[in-house]
């Protein structure tokens, strides 16, 4: 089985890491699927942490609204 070159569509032996006719380098199906994956991979865990920041400022700000309002009736309560 051959190895045919994406660039240039050269055939190469099997275990060539570069194509003979325009040097462009050579993947082979199992390399490319384990790249998308790990790109895919990475996509995930940062929408992963996209989400769980987005909750944590969320969560920041409720905390932050209730003590702010808290404070005003304590406020309130202490001038009258």
């Amino acid at each position: 089985m051959s190895a045919y070159c994406q660039k240039c569509g050269a055939e190469n032996i099997d275990n060539a890491k570069f194509c003979k006719s325009c040097g462009a380098a050579l993947y082979f199906e199992a390399e490319q699927k384990n790249g998308t994956e790990n790109r895919t991979s990475k996509s995930s865990t940062m929408q992963t942490v996209k989400k769980v920041l987005l909750w944590i400022v969320v969560l920041i700000s409720l905390i932050s609204a209730f003590v702010l309002f808290y404070s005003i009736q304590e406020q309130k309560k202490m001038g009258s």
